[in-house]
């Protein structure tokens, strides 16, 4: 019996250092794709069905070189984005706090940015020649910002750390700060794509066992139940973005295939990953037209407003749901 959904990509927030203009300012830095926004909480999810978080390095091992060593004053400028539900930047303040009070000659001015903006804004201001000095970044534009030379890597500064080290993180989360053997980030925030969460009334009338929709076969079935009467079983999407390539590789990883091989080359055409790219277009009657252009956050909306049953989403969704009049919960 296959299972819906597996780990298949981290929403990650890397801490880099920026290259200075003289140094690594970059004239072109290539603009990676936007992810989708990540859903902002307002509290921390219940401890019961949130994914643990890596942590985050201790405040000693910020990769800045040490000048309050010698009672030299400095000031640093650390830049971090502000996401539309997710809390982090009181957690990130926190560890601000920690790290100027081990290092009172060190000043930490922090400059906050909401996450849509972030990406753009960054890059303007390394192309600029005045980026800051430590920074947030989504780790899908680690490796471009890399290429780019628009940030320095951290090799020198873990080789130094004794809490940054590689076997306390998640290997995804610490892989994705890799380009051409150097290592140019440490994780920050990693959170799970995806949960199916679920209504639970409108199972529960439509005798849908929520536990079933773990599996292939209870998913499809339960979306065939749920879809009538001007409602949806199954949020289904297929827009250009990251939420659906996400979702894709979920099932094409639940069902024990690979989306590319060792040597880089597509692997989609490979028998389990036709199967399970097969096995999502035979949900579509259980969606709500249109899936071509609608996005998860499209599928949020009808959610949240009852016409869908279920809906794909990282763990940062639930303190949204926590916040609703939502019977709801969710299998993974």
């Amino acid at each position: 019996m296959k299972r819906v959904v597996v780990i298949a990509g981290l929403v990650a927030l890397l801490v880099v250092l920026l290259a200075a203009c003289g140094g690594g300012q970059a004239t072109q830095a290539p603009a990676p794709a936007q992810p989708t926004q990540a859903p902002e909480a307002t509290k921390a999810p219940e401890p019961t069905k949130a994914p643990e978080a890596t942590k985050a390095p201790e405040p000693t091992a910020a990769p800045t070189e040490a000048p309050a060593a010698s009672g030299e004053k400095v000031k640093i400028t650390f830049w971090d984005n502000r996401q539309t539900e997710s809390g982090l930047s009181e957690f990130q303040q926190r560890a601000v706090d920690e790290f100027q009070k081990a290092n009172p000659n060190i000043e930490v001015e922090v400059v906050t940015v909401p996450y849509p903006e972030y990406q753009q804004k960054l890059l303007l201001a390394v192309q600029s020649g005045n980026p800051p000095d430590v920074s947030t970044v989504d780790q899908i534009w680690n490796s471009g910002l890399a290429v780019a030379d628009a940030i320095e890597p951290l090799n020198d500064y873990i080789a130094k750390s004794a809490s940054v080290k590689k076997d306390n993180f998640f290997p995804g989360a610490w892989d994705s700060a890799q380009w051409d053997g150097k290592t140019y980030g440490v994780p920050f925030n990693v959170d799970v794509w995806q949960f199916t969460f679920q209504n639970l009334d409108m199972l529960k009338a439509a005798g849908v066992d929520p536990a079933s929709m773990a599996t292939w076969e209870g998913l499809k079935a339960a979306g065939e139940k749920l879809t009538k009467d001007g409602k949806y079983g199954i949020g289904l999407f297929a827009h250009p973005g990251e939420d659906t390539v996400v979702v894709m590789n979920s099932f094409v990883y639940s069902n024990g295939g690979d989306v590319l091989k060792a040597d880089g080359t597509c692997a989609l055409t490979d028998p389990k990953a036709t199967e399970a790219l097969e096995y999502l277009l035979s949900l579509a009657p259980y969606a709500p037209e249109g899936i071509l252009n609608a996005s998860s956050g499209s599928m949020r909306e009808l959610f949240l407003n009852g016409t869908l049953a279920s809906e794909w989403w990282p763990a940062l969704e639930q303190p949204t749901l926590q916040k609703s009049n939502l019977n709801w919960d969710f299998v993974n």
